[in-house]
């Protein structure tokens, strides 16, 4: 970590109907900037979360400047995705999609990529959510893999042909959070 990352105050927000105008262009920005096209949301996804009470949105501001966000919603909002059907807890309710979380290249090893999580499991825990799930693609997406598993996500399945995009390897791991202890 530079020094100047660590002396950059940030702090986390909230993203509801009231802010998502306000930092929607430089999320989906940051979006394009971070991923392949088929790992991206895209912004009308990202405003279905950010604007239903449902959904989970925050925004890391450094300096005032969004340096990361997360997005995540109720399970049963992602039936496009690879795995989510066979997940045993679809249609119960009890299960929070993580659909996105990223982190600003400049501010990668910073703690961000964590605070949205334990802010993602938090909230989802008060909201009465008993999961956490989501994908990760192999190589990748290895920090946020073992960031995950440092919070306690356990693989579920292997994905194969998850984004059929040419770029290899074209697998995931679909993981699972059990919210019934206190994140590390």
């Amino acid at each position: 970590m530079t020094e100047a990352k660590a002396e950059t105050p940030v702090r986390l927000e909230s993203i509801g109907t009231d802010r998502w105008q306000i930092y929607a262009n430089d999320i989906c920005a940051l979006e394009a900037d971070v991923y392949e096209p088929a790992r991206r949301l895209s912004s009308d996804e990202m405003a279905r979360i950010a604007l239903d009470p449902a959904g989970l949105a925050v925004v890391a501001l450094v300096g005032g400047d969004p340096g990361g966000f997360a997005f995540a919603g109720p399970l049963e909002w992602f039936a496009d995705v690879s795995g989510t059907l066979q997940d045993p807890e679809w249609g119960r309710g009890t299960t929070l999609y993580s659909a996105d979380v990223t982190v600003s290249p400049n501010f990668r090893r910073s703690g961000i990529g964590r605070r949205h999580k334990v802010w993602q499991i938090e909230n989802a825990r008060s909201a009465g959510y008993r999961y956490i799930v989501g994908r990760n693609r192999m190589v990748l997406a290895g920090a946020m893999i073992a960031l995950n598993a440092s919070l306690g996500a356990e693989a579920c399945r292997y994905l194969s042909n998850t984004y059929r995009d040419g770029i290899e390897p074209d697998v995931s791991m679909y993981y699972r959070i059990s919210l019934d202890r206190a994140p590390r």
